[in-house]
């Protein structure tokens, strides 16, 4: 079964449709981690685990709650996708976030 397929927030579609980002009017706000299952999503926050992954993997959060810019998330990805984090074994993944200004909603 494809966990995107039923998903109510639309990431098969996205997925599917291969959809670039093109509008340079969206403001990149930071980056979460999330875990995809066939519901929804978690973010990283559903688990507290913000200070823990800052401690130990020398990361920030900005003034959204999220992550700064990292060079390389496969060592934090690999941690929470692992067994030693406590977070749902689901598939985790880097996300960008970014604000879109409301006239492009």
């Amino acid at each position: 079964m494809n966990i995107f397929k039923n998903n109510v927030n639309g990431f098969y579609r996205i997925l599917e449709k291969s959809i670039s980002e093109k509008n340079n009017k969206e403001i990149l706000i930071g980056y979460d981690l999330i875990g995809i299952d066939d519901i929804g999503f978690h973010t990283f926050h559903c688990h507290d685990i913000g200070k823990e992954l800052c401690d130990k993997f020398k990361i920030t959060l900005n003034e959204y709650g999220l992550f700064n810019y990292h060079q390389n998330w496969n060592p934090i990805l690999d941690y929470i996708n692992g067994d030693e984090s406590a977070v749902e074994p689901v598939p985790w993944f880097v996300v960008k976030v970014k604000l879109v200004p409301e006239n492009l909603q």
